[in-house]
């Protein structure tokens, strides 16, 4: 086996976290114009919908992070605990607030919920983010946009059980997520809470990790002018690119990994050249992905002010969303999600100088 080249991976690859706010903002822009069509009673499925792709470039990147995450904490059967508790505290509490704010706004002013929260399954089951069906009839979490989150534990659970057995991810990881994938091709009976045409999503994390062993391995290419043309082709794909006779990983899943591939390789002549702020969104998309849901209403609330109504488009709309959703996103990032982190981050710390002691 080909010796893994670790001294030249760097700790953080800014490329990367400039995509987090592209693919971020995608989704708000996306939801932005589906509440325009609910303003004006035009179905949602008549304007761009490609803003959904930022959910497949997020999915690449998860993938991409992992094998960079477990390289640093081990690879040994007892770490495997371990890497699952790390993503618990990174995944879970910001949810679990933004969960019992969505439960207690809908306890609290019922009529501006346009769904109930269901049964008591369904909370359970939203807040541990298992697979549940929403009372509209979808597989959707309390918070709607945390249906991407199921996909994303089950993922960290899976590397978990890989690290745990002893087994090399290269082959466990592709051994399990090829066949979780290709269940979109069997029946499977409508009383389980699962959307077979989202099963092939699977791929585009292991697409990911397939970026990261290749960073791991050698020196990825630095030519910017290649690369950046990769970019530019992958991203107009994701953009333009509509065709649902096609499974949305051929259409958006492989242009997704082609840009975070040619993103990774410039990142030595482009990373440093990111603007502060494009880096503080990728820093904030966790936050902003959750709270853009919330900033829908707000949205349609100011656009009935007088002033605004007359002026009510759908630019306007998407301009409103985006610049709420970045604010309150980025405010929950600097007071909630970093201190959080930085909570379980020193209590390692401690944990792992008290242990030296011992």
């Amino acid at each position: 086996m080909p010796k893994v080249n670790t001294a030249s991976v760097p700790a953080t690859f800014l490329t990367v976290q400039g995509l987090r706010g592209i693919a971020a903002v995608m989704v708000v822009v996306y939801h932005s114009l589906g509440l325009w069509a609910l303003q004006i009673h035009t179905p949602v499925t008549g304007f761009w919908a490609n803003g959904q792709a930022g959910v497949d470039i997020f999915f690449v990147i998860s993938g991409f992070i992992m094998p960079l995450t477990i390289r640093r904490t081990g690879h040994a059967a007892a770490d495997s605990l371990n890497f699952l508790r790390r993503r618990i505290e990174r995944i879970y509490p910001l949810y679990w607030i933004v969960t019992t704010l969505k439960v207690a706004l809908t306890l609290a002013v019922p009529a501006v919920a346009v769904y109930g929260l269901g049964s008591s399954y369904h909370v359970i089951a939203s807040y541990l983010l298992l697979p549940s069906f929403h009372p509209d009839g979808s597989v959707t979490p309390i918070v709607p946009p945390g249906w991407t989150l199921t996909y994303e534990m089950f993922f960290y659970l899976l590397i978990t059980i890989g690290i745990a057995c002893g087994r090399s991810l290269r082959w466990f990881m592709p051994a399990v997520l090829v066949p979780v994938a290709l269940l979109t091709f069997f029946p499977i009976s409508h009383r389980i809470p699962i959307v077979r045409t989202e099963l092939p999503l699977v791929l585009e994390f292991l697409a990911g990790m397939v970026l990261a062993w290749g960073v791991q391995r050698r020196p990825w290419l630095s030519k910017t002018l290649p690369n950046l043309i990769i970019a530019v082709l992958a991203f107009s794909g994701i953009l333009f690119l509509n065709d649902t006779s096609l499974s949305r990983v051929v259409v958006w899943g492989i242009p997704a990994f082609l840009l975070v591939g040619a993103a990774l390789n410039m990142e030595t002549k482009l990373g440093k050249r990111i603007p502060a702020l494009m880096l503080l969104i990728g820093d904030a998309s966790y936050s902003i992905y959750l709270l853009h849901w919330f900033m829908m209403p707000v949205v349609k609330h100011l656009e009935q002010m007088h002033r605004l109504a007359a002026i009510r488009s759908e630019a306007s709309t998407v301009v409103l969303g985006v610049a709420t959703s970045v604010v309150a996103g980025t405010c929950c990032y600097l007071w909630v999600e970093r201190p959080i982190n930085r909570f379980f981050h020193v209590r390692r710390r401690t944990a792992l100088a008290a242990a030296k002691y011992i």
